[in-house]
């Protein structure tokens, strides 16, 4: 179950909808499927979901991992320790190794499972980790429905 909230928390972290950018303005644009606006994001259960981030690299770098924490219920949550199985390996979604002042595009997919729990109010930090720290970080708002 905390898997299945865990990949719902995933899903609200990005769309061409408003964001709060944590880093340093590396974020140039941030995509989620079935989901606009600068409102919350409302995704629905048993949903394909294609996550797609652009940013100009801050750093050179051979590798870049995902790292994702929500605040659930007001409890920060490590996503990248509770999804077993999930790649994480950025460089799996664009080449790597990735030079200082790069534009480039990461894209990861999933489907929110129909057993999901509905979930409302989560903020969620997405961090791509590279070899120099921080490529890039946003928060954003939103909520999983039937």
């Amino acid at each position: 179950m905390l898997r299945i909230v865990c990949l719902l928390v995933l899903a609200v972290c990005v769309s061409a909808i408003s964001f709060k950018d944590c880093g340093h303005a590396e974020v140039t644009k941030l995509d989620v499927s079935g989901c606009t606006g600068s409102g919350p994001c409302v995704l629905h259960k048993n949903t394909n979901i294609s996550v797609t981030i652009n940013f100009k690299a801050n750093q050179k770098t051979s590798h870049a991992k995902w790292y994702l924490h929500a605040k659930i219920g007001g409890v920060d949550t490590d996503l990248t320790a509770l999804l077993p199985g999930v790649d994480l390996d950025a460089c799996h979604s664009t080449s790597c190794p990735i030079n200082s002042g790069d534009t480039k595009q990461v894209v990861f997919k999933f489907t929110i499972p129909k057993e999901a729990p509905v979930v409302s109010d989560v903020d969620v930090t997405t961090k791509l980790i590279g070899d120099a720290g921080d490529l890039l970080c946003t928060v954003t708002h939103g909520d999983v429905k039937e």
